[in-house]
């Protein structure tokens, strides 16, 4: 006999096992929620429970905003950006002083669980390391912050319990989630600068001294590349970018390029052979960050790092090939299920910042680079 379900299951249920199998599913309910009332109720309570702890004075220490990264739900990828800008937004609205970011460990050795095909191409140990190397560097370019890597799960709910505040706001060690684009946009939308991540100052040091000697006076441009085994239709059209790279008049434009990260290690293609590559800048993310805040102009196809130039309140950019239709994860659907207007280029952007709805083909390349730097140099923007 096939079980029913919704409401005609709540019955079932009841009439089969009677009320000890309420109580104990209520029970479970209340503490560990999987229906959408259940969840809601769990927040709400969440809520509730923060505000008493504000009333009685309670929170350890009212000048943190604690910002917990559930890595039970999150990515261990540049997506970290929206969460990041959404943490400090928060700080802002709520007038606290500093953020201290907690990392929650995943349920799954640390981490969340990932299909396979995406196991194949970044295993549980590239991951860990994204996490070092990716992750909590990423941290300090919304500015001065706290960083603590719980050891386990009941560490992370021990600090939270003592908070009266947290962000996400409605965040729960039980029920943890991870925030959308959507909710960034709609504060963006609302009037909120989102242009808040900006490179170390040790870090643009370094990065002056490299342009000083390698570009001179020619204006910088950087060339960022997806070569991805993940989705490889996403992947940067190499042979465009290079042909691209090499029609600019070198004693104007200084051209650097930087590849995937997982790629850094690797022979560069026969496609680059011969123009700049700097694979510091790959490994290292406050310098890729000081190095997009130094350039011209960046430029690349939709991904990660080039989210570091859509944040950036000193960084100009183009990105091109937003919507990949065969990629479920890049369809227009899915893009716009997370809040975006195909077309447009995002509310969270900063001026001198565009996305470009076409693929990376040279021809789409070379108008779009032409009338950025039109826009520009009449815009009376800082020549670089």
């Amino acid at each position: 006999m096939k079980e029913p379900s919704g409401l005609a299951r709540l019955g079932w249920r009841l009439r089969a096992q009677g009320l000890p199998w309420l109580r104990r599913r209520l029970a479970f309910e209340w503490n560990t929620p999987t229906t959408a009332p259940g969840r809601l109720l769990f927040r709400l309570r969440a809520r509730l429970r923060a505000m008493l702890r504000r009333r009685r004075g309670e929170a350890p220490d009212g000048d943190v905003l604690y910002a917990f990264l559930d890595l039970d739900v999150a990515p261990v990828t540049y997506d970290v950006l929206w969460f990041i800008v959404g943490a400090e937004l928060e700080r802002r609205r709520l007038g606290r002083r500093r953020i201290q970011f907690v990392v929650v460990p995943g349920r799954s050795d640390g981490l969340r669980d990932e299909e396979e095909v995406y196991e194949a191409a970044v295993d549980r140990d590239d991951r860990h390391w994204r996490l070092f190397n990716l992750i909590m560097p990423a941290f300090s370019l919304a500015g001065p912050c706290g960083i603590l890597l719980a050891a386990d799960r009941d560490v992370a709910a021990g600090v939270f319990h003592r908070q009266a505040e947290v962000f996400p706001p409605l965040y729960h060690p039980r029920q943890p989630f991870f925030p959308i684009p959507a909710d960034l946009l709609q504060q963006a939308r609302e009037g909120a600068d989102c242009a808040l991540l900006t490179a170390p100052a040790a870090a643009r040091r370094w990065v002056a001294r490299w342009a000083k000697a390698e570009s001179g006076a020619r204006r910088l441009i950087t060339i960022t590349l997806r070569e991805y085994e993940f989705m490889p239709a996403r992947n940067s059209n190499l042979a465009a970018w290079a042909q691209f790279a090499r029609e600019l008049d070198p004693n104007r434009w200084a051209v650097v390029f930087l590849r995937d990260t997982a790629r850094t290690a690797d022979p560069p293609p026969p496609e680059l052979a011969g123009l700049r590559i700097l694979p510091e800048a790959s490994w290292v993310v406050s310098l890729r960050m000081a190095l997009y805040e130094a350039a011209f102009l960046n430029l690349g196809v939709s991904g990660g790092p080039m989210m570091l130039c859509h944040f950036g309140g000193r960084t100009r950019s183009l990105m091109f090939k937003i919507i990949t239709e065969d990629v479920p994860q890049s369809s227009t659907a899915y893009v716009t299920s997370l809040g975006f207007t195909p077309g447009e280029t995002p509310p969270t952007a900063a001026r001198g910042q565009r996305w470009v709805w076409e693929d990376d083909d040279l021809p789409t390349i070379r108008r779009e680079f032409l009338a950025a730097v039109r826009d520009l140099d009449e815009g009376g923007e800082d020549s670089g």
